[in-house]
């Protein structure tokens, strides 16, 4: 499969150090209308620079999107249209109606529209279905300091990762959400503390901060008999039973 990684950002250079040495793509070409950017990725890895994404459209199966999220929308619309499969970044988009429009042209172009929410396949979330029993309310934080480079609010930012594990966990709809937000390095959301119920009677508290010291990344499952602790970060499951911890 044909490869090009659209943002060679943060998260666009790892795309590119991983499907470099992945043999299931041919990593083609790398675009950024920053050539400073660029330039050192396709020194390293022998990829094709490109600055507009039409360059390459006609040349590659697959795309990764790990642009600004402001931009999401319109690129994986022209992807899209050109019939090319999508891998976005989270968040998918900026709104909820952009989301939605990208979803229904991807199924009716009948090509494959992934987003990056690699939580879901961090070895300790995998491991939880293997010890949950009974869940009655998920408990996350999700830490770390400020960054001038995110435009985002901290829910887009970072809670995006908790809505979609909170969400995968109870197998349920959301009845109801509350929350409360706070600006204290920007113009948008930098702490939001998000509670959420489910039509199943589980409840979710999400905590999410950009003004914090240290990555913090935890999830913790309340059952009737039990409270399951995820490090996210260390890649840890701690079990507390009533009568010992495993």
């Amino acid at each position: 499969m044909k490869l090009a990684v659209v943002g060679a950002g943060v998260m666009g250079v790892n795309h590119v150090r991983i499907a470099s040495t992945s043999a299931h793509v041919d990593l083609v070409a790398v675009v950024d209308p920053d050539r400073s950017r660029i330039e050192p990725l396709t020194a390293r890895y022998g990829v094709r620079g490109c600055s507009d994404m039409a360059e390459i459209l006609n040349e590659v199966d697959a795309i990764v999107i790990a642009s600004p999220t402001r931009l999401h929308h319109a690129l994986a619309r022209r992807a899209i249209e050109a019939g090319k499969h999508l891998l976005i970044e989270k968040p998918i988009a900026v709104t909820v109606e952009e989301a939605d429009d990208l979803i229904q042209c991807a199924n009716s172009a009948g090509v494959t529209l992934s987003v990056g929410h690699v939580e879901r396949f961090n070895p300790a979330v995998r491991e939880i279905p293997n010890v949950i029993d009974g869940a009655l309310h998920i408990e996350t934080f999700r830490i770390g300091p400020f960054s001038a480079r995110v435009a985002e609010d901290v829910v887009l930012d970072l809670m995006i990762h908790d809505i979609d594990l909170a969400l995968s966990l109870a197998k349920s709809k959301v009845t109801s959400v509350r929350a409360i937000g706070q600006r204290h390095r920007s113009d948008q959301n930098d702490l939001v503390t998000a509670l959420l119920r489910f039509e199943n009677g589980m409840s979710a508290s999400l905590t999410a901060s950009r003004i914090g010291q240290q990555k913090i990344r935890t999830l913790r499952i309340t059952q009737a008999a039990s409270v399951i602790s995820v490090d996210l970060l260390r890649q840890q499951v701690e079990v507390n039973r009533v009568d010992h911890i495993e």
